[in-house]
């Protein structure tokens, strides 16, 4: 309860203080074994600590000036397309883990099946590129999955006293160009900045608010 009260979205970054590779590998973790619907994983994480790469972000970033002084910034990107070769690689990769036959899996590979071909005809037959105007459409399934991870991160790293900074001001376009090949296939959703808040960010010692229980949860 602690971490949840006293976590925030950092606006001054403390640049000196690191994190390190132990705190890194936990976010890597964090990330890696976030939940996805049908356990697909549309999403590539790109974990930037490179100042030169962050001053490029940050100048088409809107003004986030997070992007640049906080020690690590996290791209979280959702995959653009989801075809029939993620599904068989998804698969193929819990035969393997699980150490189990394909005869198991043919009542999921038929919906996998089933939910990809119906992504893909109601495309063709609406006339739809899915590459000029996916963004808006085809591509809201895996930017949810992608906030998932955002939401699993936040919580991690308030546990583990690292601050941290969500963003979704900067420019899809722009970060893609920069990012190149790191990338290719996904699309830049959201950032999170992640370090320490510097001693005279005057958020960091405001109180929360939020909206009373009785008006967020009711019980039934």
């Amino acid at each position: 309860m602690d971490s949840l009260t006293t976590r925030y979205a950092v606006k001054k970054f403390d640049s000196s203080k690191k994190l390190s590779e132990e705190q890194l590998v936990l976010i890597e973790e964090t990330l890696r074994l976030t939940p996805s619907s049908f356990g697909l994983e549309p999403w590539k994480f790109l974990i930037i600590g490179d100042q030169g790469i962050k001053n490029k972000l940050a100048l088409c970033s809107m003004g986030n000036k997070q992007v640049a002084t906080a020690p690590i910034l996290i791209v979280l990107c959702a995959k653009d397309h989801i075809g029939s070769k993620d599904v068989r690689e998804f698969l193929q990769r819990t035969m393997e883990i699980r150490q189990i036959k394909e005869s198991v899996l043919v009542s999921l590979k038929k919906v996998l099946y089933g939910v990809v071909w119906a992504r893909n005809l109601n495309m063709w037959l609406l006339g739809i590129p899915e590459l000029v105007f996916g963004t808006k459409i085809f591509r809201q399934w895996q930017t949810k999955q992608v906030y998932i991870a955002l939401g699993s991160l936040l919580s991690v790293c308030a546990h583990q006293k690292i601050d941290s900074a969500p963003i979704e001001g900067f420019n899809q376009k722009k970060y893609k160009k920069i990012l190149g090949e790191e990338i290719s296939g996904y699309s830049p959703v959201v950032l999170c900045a992640l370090g320490y808040h510097a001693t005279d960010d005057s958020f960091a010692t405001m109180a929360k608010v939020r909206k009373t229980k009785e008006e967020v949860i009711v019980r039934i």
